[in-house]
């Protein structure tokens, strides 16, 4: 037979490599256990001083974990998971016929350019809600991808932190010009997000965190929750800090049916792809602060990620941390927190692992500990 040697040799080699694969992946726990047994020796391999997990399953809590001295209920820096709350505080606004996905910042900004004077590129005006939500504005070049960290530093520079607001950082983010017309690409960029969260206050006519938490926090049973004491300044992009079962009951507010905050017009939206694919293939598309990937069976995988790298000028206080969110099809849910913020590398090996660790569950727990953490 043609080739017979050469096929069985690979295929000599394939089941020598997988035997060795599974040789140094133990055997995990057909429990939520699993998840443990798979987050424990990473963080102990990436010697990481802090960490917690939570996993949800078909909106119940069913795990809940802290290491290196943190508690379950131990509230720690999400960083970019912060922009799914400035979503959902937006499309509050939207609900109750405030905003419009529609809405320029000619029209919700008018006053604000009144005041602090007119933006250095004129498209900036013709930007909508809807393209700030899905990273759509033009902020940000191949370059230079966060005019908001910028403006930040700027502002440390001249002012106590204490004195810097949002709408005074936001000058900084005006004075750029845009990378690409409004709509045209996305270019995923932390200027959007502040400046939604500055649209928020103006709106609202309440402090940032106070909307937030009043308006989506508080109906899902989170309370006192509120931006970082040493992190606040990122506010609407980065800021909050959240224990992992805290912000997975906050991410149920986004389940099939939960009409809780955001309601079925808005889901609507929220899923539907088109205008926000972020790659060619369109496998994956931003939407309301979540990076969403369509399965084929019709349903949706969501996930972000979160992290500070320490380098700017916003103090010594600060710290690197990473953060991670991810919802399966099948409404099973993870986050998992940590100190420091670890290698790309390390974060896609996290992921593999905690993908391992659902597919080897086959018994879940009947009961929710939500309400063990006064949560809804």
């Amino acid at each position: 037979m043609r080739g017979g040697p050469r096929r069985w040799s690979i295929a000599v080699a394939v089941c020598v490599a997988l035997c060795a694969l599974a040789a140094a992946q133990p055997t995990l726990p057909e429990t939520v256990d699993a998840f443990d047994a798979v987050y424990r020796p990473w963080l102990e391999k990436h010697r990481a001083s802090q960490a917690v997990l939570a996993v949800s399953y078909r909106g119940r809590l069913v795990l809940a974990r802290g290491y290196g001295g943190a508690a379950p209920e131990t509230r720690m820096h999400i960083g970019s998971l912060s922009k799914a709350i400035t979503a959902a505080c937006v499309a509050t606004l939207i609900q109750g016929g405030k905003l419009d996905f529609s809405t320029t910042l000619d029209q919700v900004l008018a006053g604000y350019f009144r005041d602090y004077g007119e933006p250095r590129d004129a498209r900036i005006r013709t930007i909508t809600i809807e393209q700030l939500l899905i990273h759509r504005g033009g902020f940000g070049t191949p370059t230079n991808r966060d005019p908001f960290s910028r403006s930040l530093d700027d502002q440390l520079k001249y002012r106590q932190r204490s004195a810097i607001t949002m709408a005074g950082t936001l000058q900084g983010i005006m004075r750029v010009e845009l990378g690409s017309a409004p709509g045209e690409i996305h270019r995923y960029a932390n200027a959007g997000y502040h400046t939604l969260g500055t649209i928020i206050e103006i709106v609202s006519g309440q402090t940032y965190s106070r909307y937030c938490a009043d308006s989506v926090l508080a109906p899902a049973g989170i309370r006192g929750a509120g931006l970082s004491a040493t992190n606040f300044l990122r506010g609407a992009s980065g800021g909050w800090v959240l224990s992992g079962p805290e912000y997975l009951g906050f991410y149920k507010l986004f389940e099939p049916g939960n009409d809780t905050v955001l309601s079925a017009a808005t889901k609507t939206w929220m899923f539907a792809a088109d205008g926000k694919w972020i790659d060619e293939p369109r496998g994956t598309f931003y939407s309301l602060g979540v990076f969403i990937r369509p399965t084929k069976e019709g349903r949706f995988v969501m996930a972000h990620t979160g992290g500070y790298t320490a380098t700017s000028n916003e103090g010594p206080a600060h710290y690197p941390y990473g953060a991670v969110v991810t919802r399966n099809e099948n409404g099973l849910t993870w986050f998992a927190a940590h100190v420091p913020l670890l290698s790309s590398e390390a974060r896609r090996e996290l992921g593999a692992e905690l993908r391992r660790a659902a597919a080897a569950v086959k018994d879940w727990p009947a009961t929710d500990q939500f309400p063990a953490f006064g949560l809804k």
